[in-house]
């Protein structure tokens, strides 16, 4: 199993596209990721 990442990454909606979207409608934002709180856990997942 590989390293796991200590980061969030999502893709938001950066602008609202006019016709088809492009990749300048689209940004990259990164995170922490935060601790589980009691009772919670963290799942992993593999694309």
């Amino acid at each position: 199993m590989g390293k796991i990442e200590k980061t969030n990454r999502r893709i938001v909606l950066a602008s609202r596209p006019v016709g088809a979207p492009t990749e300048e409608n689209f940004r990259l934002e990164t995170s922490p990721m935060p601790l589980p709180k009691d009772g919670r856990v963290r799942i992993f997942y593999v694309i």
